[in-house]
């Protein structure tokens, strides 16, 4: 067991600002997740298709700009 972090297996050290920098595959996991969960964070405004992902409810689901989010839509499906 590692006492710096509570973790069992994980290889620890430490960089200039004292922050914990781990070298696991589970972090390399963590940060696609992390990733997943950013989906949809970045969608042009007044667009529901148009950026990374989609915040639509159902594939007939746009925006205000109507014409733009087809266009994307497009390219999502």
């Amino acid at each position: 067991r590692n006492n710096d972090t509570g973790t069992y297996g994980s290889a620890v050290s430490r960089d200039n600002n004292n922050s914990i920098l781990h070298s696991s595959k589970s972090h390399e996991i963590h940060k696609r997740n992390k990733r997943d969960l950013l989906t949809g964070w970045m969608i042009l405004p007044g667009t529901k298709w148009c950026g990374d992902g989609d915040i639509a409810e159902h594939k007939k689901d746009v925006g205000y700009h109507v014409e733009l989010d087809k266009c994307c839509r497009r390219h999502d499906l």
